[in-house]
């Protein structure tokens, strides 16, 4: 079933005001960082790092519990990519949300770096595939495979096996960070992965290397799983008017109608697409993150 939105900016102002005083308030707190371990304390919110085989580096956890959380229940866990920007503000909005009703609670798992300029070398190397074409000028591309490799194989195990978690899974990401949750996907409908339930990809960098993972969608047979699997899907209404003078750009609508189209093969994948009204690239992770988890 396929839901396309508009959203009109006023709708989501009292959500920007009330999340950016959550993000100012919860940037002030401090955080407890271990080092390449576990909590010590697993009824408090945690960070720390962990050692990817894999990737062949490290990455650094950050792990927020519902308001009232109750060890004796079982949570949703969201996965949230590039952490050292979203990871506060949406962390916080699921704790006051889940507390007022407009959320379920949930376990929050932010998945960063050491800190932003890693973050912006790395993020390419880790949620891109296959490598990136020499005019996209990218010192390193194309680890997506082996970045999902340390999602399934280390961080989600030791988040079940250390914290009360459901099922449920979400993997929500941003430009490059939602072409990664579109590849998990991807991953999913071919039969290779199996981790999440609910994908949220806000902006996806589909253009990247000539739409090469939309033909990779193209290709699926129809009776790949799709059963209760969520997809929620959304650009900016001003993202075309902002990259006007780029002549390699793609349009939004275009990359999103192919999308639609090819999901549209999959009856018990439910796909949501939305566009908001008066946003432009940068503008979209923060209302996708939370209206696609209220989805």
């Amino acid at each position: 079933m396929f839901m396309s939105n508009y959203i009109p900016m006023a709708v989501l102002r009292s959500v920007f005001l009330f999340s950016g005083m959550l993000f100012i308030f919860s940037s002030c707190q401090p955080r407890t960082v271990k080092q390449r371990g576990q909590s010590s304390d697993v009824s408090r919110d945690a960070y720390f790092s962990m050692y990817a085989p894999s990737v062949n580096d490290s990455f650094y956890i950050s792990v927020a519990l519902p308001e009232d959380y109750d060890p004796s229940k079982k949570y949703p866990v969201v996965y949230l990519l590039d952490a050292n920007v979203y990871y506060n503000i949406i962390a916080a909005t699921t704790k006051e949300y889940g507390t007022i009703g407009m959320l379920d609670p949930m376990i929050v798992v932010g998945i960063g770096y050491k800190d932003f300029p890693t973050l912006d070398s790395l993020r390419n190397r880790d949620y891109t595939y296959p490598a990136a074409m020499p005019e996209q000028e990218m010192a390193a591309s194309g680890g997506a495979e082996k970045f999902l490799s340390f999602l399934n194989g280390q961080l989600i195990p030791y988040i079940d096996k250390h914290y009360p978690t459901n099922p449920q899974r979400t993997l929500a990401g941003h430009s490059l960070g939602g072409y990664f949750v579109m590849y998990a996907l991807f991953q999913h409908l071919n039969g290779i992965d199996h981790s999440f339930t609910h994908y949220i990809a806000a902006s996806p960098s589909l253009e990247y290397n000539q739409q090469y993972l939309l033909g990779r969608f193209d290709s699926l047979k129809t009776t790949a799983t799709a059963d209760s699997l969520t997809t929620y899907i959304t650009y900016g209404g001003l993202e075309d008017k902002e990259n006007a003078e780029d002549v390699n750009f793609v349009k939004t609508d275009s990359l999103l109608h192919h999308a639609e189209k090819t999901l549209a093969r999959f009856p018990k994948l439910k796909t949501t697409t939305v566009t908001f009204s008066n946003m432009v690239h940068m503008d979209t992770p923060f209302p996708s993150f939370i209206k696609g988890l209220q989805d």
